[in-house]
């Protein structure tokens, strides 16, 4: 999407600039705002103040459609609440680094599970003694 979005802007090298905020987005914490960035600040020094002001806001649209569309497509073949999963998209990249886009929302997941496993156990002795 960013390559499509660098090259409706004008931008040269556009497929490079989106494979390089590909890359950037594997990055922990930091995620694909330093090519955001020297994009605004080129644009701004050269005096192009609208496309300038775009690559900002394409930037927050990415970057929030990223945020929303990878728990949504996951909790739609998992039965977690998408809370979680946001919870462990964000957290486990900064916990873990790179590997955490993984092992974030799986090992919240599997705590889920075995705690909804556990309490449905816990009510069923529980309705078992009455």
């Amino acid at each position: 999407m960013g390559a499509v979005g660098f090259y409706l802007l004008g931008y040269d090298y556009a497929l490079f600039l989106g494979i390089l905020t590909g890359i950037c987005q594997l990055i922990p914490i930091i995620g694909p705002w330093p090519i955001y960035t020297v994009l605004f600040i080129s644009d701004v020094l050269s005096g192009n103040y609208i496309r300038a002001a775009v690559v900002l806001f394409f930037g927050f649209g990415l970057s929030l459609s990223d945020m929303y569309i990878r728990p949504a497509l996951s909790s739609r073949y998992v039965d977690i609440h998408p809370l979680i999963l946001i919870v462990g998209f964000l957290s486990g990249p900064i916990v873990f680094g790179l590997v955490g886009f993984i092992l974030g929302p799986l090992i919240l997941g599997i705590t889920y599970a075995v705690c909804k496993t556990y309490k449905n156990e816990k009510d069923r002795i529980f309705q078992k003694n009455l």
